[in-house]
């Protein structure tokens, strides 16, 4: 049975792998840029939140973790999350697929608020 609604892990999935496209960085920092992106949704994802989807797409061979120093943090050792080679071509599968979930979930919200509004 499919669900009527994206669910909350899908669309920070979907941030991460847009966020990860465009900046190769660490979780918090990660964190810190989808949470000023949802603030206005009165949501903001917990880091634990946003660490199990950087391990699922890890552990599904979309993204890669590499230790490096960051010298702006006193030469403190972070995890950097990048894409991997295949992880293109599955980051864009994936997008598709909430793209076109996403819109139908607008139809639904449309249509309930036409019908008992």
């Amino acid at each position: 049975m499919k669900t009527i609604f994206t669910k909350q892990r899908a669309i920070i999935k979907l941030y991460l792998i847009n966020l990860i496209e465009q900046k190769q960085t660490y979780g918090l920092h990660y964190q810190d840029i989808i949470n000023t992106k949802i603030k206005a949704f009165d949501h903001q994802p917990a880091e634990s939140e946003i660490y199990k989807v950087l391990h699922e797409l890890t552990s599904d061979g979309l993204v890669r973790r590499d230790k490096r120093l960051m010298a702006s943090d006193g030469l403190k050792e972070v995890v950097v999350y990048s894409l991997t080679d295949s992880g293109y071509k599955e980051a864009l599968m994936y997008k598709q697929l909430v793209k076109e979930d996403l819109e139908r979930s607008r139809r639904i919200i449309d249509k309930v608020l036409k019908d008992n509004f």
